[in-house]
């Protein structure tokens, strides 16, 4: 069975995929920056930018 992991505001992280790892075999991580890791400080920069 497919497991689906959806991230919170920061993404794709490193922690995120050892956990996904952990439980799942067979595991998709979505995340809103496209599996890009953003590394944000905190959750003020972890916003998308405005056009």
């Amino acid at each position: 069975m497919k497991t689906i992991v959806i991230s919170d505001i920061f993404g794709r992280t490193a922690a995120l995929e050892r956990f996904t790892a952990e439980i799942s075999e067979d595991a998709l991580i979505l995340d809103p920056y496209d599996s890009e890791f953003m590394w944000f400080k905190n959750e003020k920069s972890a916003t998308y930018p405005r056009a």
